[in-house]
């Protein structure tokens, strides 16, 4: 009788203190006209959620990932929901996991390479944050980063050890995803799937076309995953038809940066089963210096400088890239104008950089007018369209090869796990996680995606996902 009486009175404290949470937060949220004081009852609601079934509420989170949508709330605060009040409770439950079960993590992992530039990274955000130019912009930054980093690398490595699991969160997003593409599909049908209706369509779901054309992309090779570890031959039909869709949704998303990365993930599979990963990322490595070399080098960049009135928006997709490999496109052009302002500002302040998320605040003033187009007021406040430049310039010339080496040293030993792994079911998921990453990596040369919730969490699992199977495979060498 002691242990029913002990868990009644457990549930009406729970219950009791949920109430007076959630009706402080109504009062406080009618008050200032503002929903943000719900986000805290959420977050308990999830907290507790999590306590029952971790697994199950770590699959739903991303059951509900592409509905989730982004509100403003105010000028410079807003969220998306229910996806980043959900990553902040999934970030509490996995800070008080650990703090409560210190080795609920295998050391292996700790001291692997990728865990320690991943941390690496975490603290040189931190360092930046300390010499920000805007401290207040940066430590929110930083905040988000964390709740990023805890749920999708770290409480991934405890949770999903078992490819099991891992093939469910993935059925799991394919038919929350194909929900998502239908409602698209039928508003982008009402407009004759026209190029200029298409970010009206993806809306509310999605912030624009980008946004939607990414998370597809960087979800086919576990799409493709699905279809190469599946025997029945009706299963392969089924997820045959599944990769068909998505490929017909992002080729009507017009976006040029996922036909691209497409591309590159086909070659990447190549290049990984022949073992040419290291030559490969040696030869861009020496390329990409050799560019930055030369553009910089007597002012080379002011050759590429556009013409002004040809620069303009197009209607016509055809014409977007007819205009595309002319340099003449407006979003193009307009990536160089803000990236030449990015180098100066790196040139400007090479060590700890202007502090993250502060690119926008300051860029202006590092212009070249020779590159100025159309749209270079910047209403929507957009930032440099290019993550690895926007790293130089918000974290210096340290805090962008801290990042870059995370990735190259992710493809690295995602590569060795794969050639070292027998399983088949484990060696095709390894290089599902390893293609998507690069998927990303290569939509990040000319966008911002890390810190979008609809991407940003996929970055850090496909590098979870690796490790996990490399070190419980045994096959990983941890040495190096």
């Amino acid at each position: 009788m002691g242990g029913v009486t002990e868990t009644y009175s457990y549930q009406h404290y729970l219950f009791y203190t949920f109430s007076f949470v959630l009706i402080g937060s109504l009062l406080a949220a009618t008050s200032l006209q503002n929903i943000l004081p719900l986000i805290l009852p959420a977050i308990l609601l999830i907290g507790f959620a999590g306590t029952l079934n971790l697994r199950r509420l770590y699959a739903f989170f991303f059951l509900l990932l592409p509905f989730s949508i982004e509100i403003s709330f105010a000028e410079g605060l807003g969220s998306d929901l229910p996806a980043e009040p959900f990553m902040i409770g999934l970030s509490l439950i996995g800070l008080f996991l650990f703090a409560n079960k210190f080795a609920v993590i295998d050391a292996r992992y700790i001291r692997h390479p990728i865990t320690v530039l991943l941390i690496l990274h975490l603290v040189w955000i931190a360092l930046a944050t300390f010499f920000s130019e805007d401290f207040v912009v940066s430590f929110k930054y930083l905040l988000a980063k964390i709740w990023y980093i805890i749920p999708f690398y770290f409480l991934a490595i405890y949770l999903l050890r078992e490819v099991t699991t891992v093939r469910n969160l993935i059925k799991g997003l394919l038919i929350s995803l194909s929900v998502a593409i239908a409602f698209v599909m039928i508003s982008h049908a009402g407009d004759s799937f026209s190029f200029d209706k298409i970010n009206q369509a993806v809306s509310p779901l999605f912030r624009n076309h980008v946004n939607y054309a990414c998370i597809l992309t960087l979800f086919i090779p576990y799409l493709w995953y699905l279809y190469i570890t599946s025997k029945a031959k009706s299963n392969k039909l089924i997820y045959t038809g599944f990769i068909l869709v998505f490929l017909a949704a992002i080729y009507l998303s017009y976006t040029r940066a996922a036909y691209v990365a497409i591309a590159i993930a086909i070659g990447a599979y190549f290049i990984v089963r022949w073992r040419l990963t290291k030559v490969i990322i040696l030869t861009f490595t020496i390329i990409t210096i050799a560019g930055i070399s030369y553009m910089t080098i007597d002012n080379n960049y002011l050759e590429f400088k556009p013409e002004y009135e040809k620069a303009i928006t197009h209607t016509k997709f055809d014409n977007l890239l007819e205009a595309t490999t002319k340099l003449e496109d407006i979003s193009t052009v307009e990536r160089f104008y803000r990236w030449v302002a990015g180098g100066h500002m790196v040139a400007d302040k090479p060590l700890f950089g202007f502090g993250p998320a502060t690119f926008y605040f300051f860029y202006q003033s590092y212009t070249v007018t020779g590159f100025q187009t159309y749209v270079s007021d910047n209403t929507e406040k957009s930032g440099i369209h290019n993550y690895y430049l926007m790293t130089a310039v918000e974290q210096g010339i340290i805090g962008c090869l801290i990042f870059i080496c995370f990735c190259f040293i992710v493809i690295t030993k995602g590569d060795e796990i794969y050639h070292a792994e027998i399983d088949e079911n484990k060696k095709s998921l390894v290089m599902a996680a390893l293609l998507s990453f690069i998927i990303i990596c290569a939509i990040l040369i000319i966008n911002d995606m890390v810190e979008a919730a609809k991407v940003g969490p996929f970055f850090f699992l496909a590098p979870a996902i690796i490790l996990i199977y490399g070190v419980a495979s045994g096959k990983e060498r941890f040495t190096n």
